[in-house]
């Protein structure tokens, strides 16, 4: 791979070890919500922060598109707690992955072994991983700096990847980025 696009997420577990989606950040908005509908209550509104747009439903598009979110944000992979809970453990507690000891797939995940060129994207409202969190990623990477891109959006976490602001703005530029041809001296890629 010569470039990388650094996401970083996290998911929740309840106190039986079970991964459950996160609690919803925000309860505006005036989707009606039936009975049948009330395990769904306030994703209406958590689908337009995502989004980073207002969804009517009135309009088949925008109720499609809510369907469609809803269905994604349900689906969570059942994932042993006793695993689940180690990793975790592993990656915030202990900070493995940045300290160079956390293996995955039988192999030491060693960050300064990362050289090609890397773009970090961050959300400036990122509340699982706040911009400084994120940036700080770059100084722990064999890619020189010069080579980091850098950039923070008017974003939540999930607007990263869903929110049409972004969509229409970042992910166009990490686009350019990718299709870019940078000379990485052979020294550098090894």
């Amino acid at each position: 791979m010569r470039r990388r696009v650094l996401p970083l997420t996290s998911s929740k577990a309840d106190h039986g070890g079970k991964i459950r989606r996160e609690e919803p950040i925000c309860s505006c908005g005036a989707w009606p919500v039936s009975a049948e509908a009330s395990k769904t209550s306030g994703r209406a509104s958590d689908t337009a922060l995502v989004l980073q747009r207002s969804l009517s439903p009135q309009l088949a598009a925008d109720r499609e598109l809510h369907e469609r979110f809803v269905r994604w944000h349900d689906e969570t992979v059942d994932l042993p707690g006793t695993y689940y809970l180690q990793v975790v453990h592993w990656i915030y507690r202990e900070n493995r992955i940045a300290s160079g000891t956390f293996v995955a797939l039988g192999r030491v995940v060693r960050p300064e072994e990362v050289r090609v060129p890397v773009f970090l994207l961050a959300g400036a409202d990122d509340e699982i991983v706040p911009e400084p969190q994120a940036m700080a990623t770059a100084p722990r990477l064999g890619t020189p700096s010069g080579l980091i891109e850098r950039v923070v959006v008017p974003s939540s976490h999930l607007g990263l990847y869903l929110g049409g602001r972004t969509l229409a703005t970042a992910w166009p530029r990490i686009a350019g980025w990718l299709l870019a041809d940078r000379a990485v001296p052979v020294a550098i890629r090894l």
